[in-house]
């Protein structure tokens, strides 16, 4: 039997090459398809976060969001605490 902890950092080690490598070869601007996605949503309550690192920023998209209702982000209170969220 594998090492959870171990495939799971593997798993995180993998995603964070393949979002380095999308971050890199991406446009500005790219946030416009997000928009697209989330205009089908307008006036639903939604969630977003704040990009970190190689991590796809939909900051653009979740201000357009936030136009047409309210728009969420996690807050981390502590480790092994459960997230709450904030209105952006």
């Amino acid at each position: 039997m594998s090492d959870p902890l171990a495939a799971k950092t593997a798993a995180r080690t993998a995603a964070f090459a393949r979002r380095k490598a999308a971050h890199a070869a991406a446009s500005r601007g790219t946030a416009g398809r997000l928009s697209e996605v989330l205009a089908g949503y307008r006036g639903v309550p939604l969630a977003g976060y704040m990009p970190i690192r190689t991590e796809i920023d939909p900051i653009p998209a979740m201000a357009e969001a936030a136009a047409y209702g309210p728009v969420g982000v996690p807050v981390i209170k502590g480790a092994d605490l459960p997230l709450s969220f904030s209105r952006w």
